[in-house]
């Protein structure tokens, strides 16, 4: 008996709600980063599977800063930039460098004091030639409005 007034109450309870579908997202093809800055967990970069495909699969990854207009430069090898390895998680590509994760924090003013990653989405990949004349993909991870 109890029981059954236990099971009415919350359905009286959830009389003026209704059911909504929900979707699952697959984000494995859309193009995006995460940088994690935290004390405990430490710092790092994440790529998505859509934005290492489309960067040609490289195996590292350099990085160059545009603060006035926010973009975030990445391709396999980067004029005079450092190069940094993948390590590979489900479906996220990840270069594991503090310095440059402190580096990009600063560069670009990101906030980590309530949070300890921030994901970007608005990208784009263009196709450049290089100096040896062979064609390399870049990706341009928009960071922060233009200054």
């Amino acid at each position: 008996m109890e029981k059954t007034k236990e099971v009415q109450a919350i359905k009286n309870a959830l009389d003026a709600f209704v059911v909504i579908a929900a979707a699952q997202v697959n984000r494995n093809g859309k193009l995006g980063i995460s940088v994690v800055n935290t004390e405990t967990n430490g710092k790092r970069l994440k790529l998505t599977s859509g934005l290492y495909r489309e960067l040609g699969e490289p195996k590292t990854l350099s990085f160059m800063a545009n603060v006035e207009t926010g973009e975030l430069a990445l391709a396999e090898e980067l004029p005079g930039a450092d190069t940094y390895p993948f390590s590979q998680s489900k479906s996220s590509y990840i270069v594991y460098a503090a310095g440059m994760v402190v580096g990009i924090t600063q560069a670009f003013g990101l906030n980590f004091e309530e949070r300890s990653s921030l994901s970007f989405n608005n990208v784009r990949v263009e196709r450049v030639q290089a100096a040896d004349g062979r064609e390399i993909a870049v990706g341009f991870v928009k960071l922060t409005e233009p200054k």
